[in-house]
This record gives structure tokens, sequence and C-alpha cells, in this order.
């Protein structure tokens, strides 16, 4: 199975904060986006691709391939971003092994509400939140790896 160095939710999904900050950090073998609307979107595809820079390995890919791709033997390491936390839980449920997510920036929308400066989630997502820590997944909030991390139930307060 490849090693998963790190997962981070993040509605952006690739962005300038991941290219010049979290890839340097992750000293991963490959930035893999999990999200089925862009792995679909020949649109996001592209500009996907564009916004990784050439010398990173990178795969789009939906959750079913995406776990079949997770599960394969490989010594790689993963630097996984995910844009919905249902994703997480699909994940898990076809049998990819998660013991710890990032909370990045969930971006405000009118069904959110806000907990940090970076995170809004709507009840739904909340809750989603609230049963992956109940499967023993360490669910944090972590902007940019100089901050200290912290429990994102500290925050869903």
């Amino acid at each position: 199975m490849r090693d998963i160095v790190y997962i981070r939710l993040d509605d952006r999904l690739v962005h300038g904060q991941i290219v010049a900050v979290w890839l340097n950090d992750m000293k991963c073998d490959v930035l893999c986006v999990i999200d089925d609307k862009a792995a679909t979107n020949s649109l996001q595809q592209m500009l996907l691709r564009m916004a990784v820079p050439k010398s990173t390995n990178f795969e789009l890919l939906t959750v079913e391939d995406g776990a079949n791709y997770l599960l394969e033997e490989s010594d790689e390491k993963i630097f996984l971003i995910v844009g919905e936390i249902e994703t997480i839980t699909r994940l898990v449920d076809l049998g990819v092994p998660i013991k710890e997510v990032n909370l990045g920036n969930l971006g405000n929308r009118s069904d959110r509400k806000q907990y940090t400066k970076a995170i809004w989630l709507s009840d739904t997502e909340k809750q989603e939140i609230e049963k992956l820590v109940a499967r023993d997944i360490e669910v944090n909030v972590h902007l940019v790896p100089n901050e200290k991390k912290f429990s994102a139930l500290e925050a869903l307060k």
C-alpha cells in the first residue's frame, strides 16, 4: 500500500499555499487529489494540472479510482488532498486506512457556519467530522506547517 504521509481537506484543492508551503514541507513523491467533481471535469483537470509544478508527480482521481490507487502496493509517499469531508468517509469505507485528517480551508457558503478563520461547516459536515472522530480518526486544524495544530473538536464547540 502507498504511504499516505498527510491528508488535507481543502475545498480549494491545489492552490498557492499547497504548492509554495505544503509540498516543500511534506517531502512526498506524489501529490494526489481525490475529488469526483474535479476528476470528471476537463476544465478543472486542466487548471489543477497547471497549478502543480512540473517537477511534482500528480494524480487526480475519482474516489473509487483513488481508493484503488492508494491500496496498490508501492513505496511512494503520498500527500493527499480532498475537497469534501464525505470523500474521507467514502475512502475509509472502501478500505483505505486513514488515521489523521487535516482540515485546511473550507470556505464560506450559505449553508455553513464559521468555526475558525478558515473553516466553515454545514451541520451535516460537522456531524461527518464527529463520525470520523468516533471511528478513531484524528481530525485536526492546521492551516500551515509552522502553526500549531489543534483538534477539530475544539474548534467545533
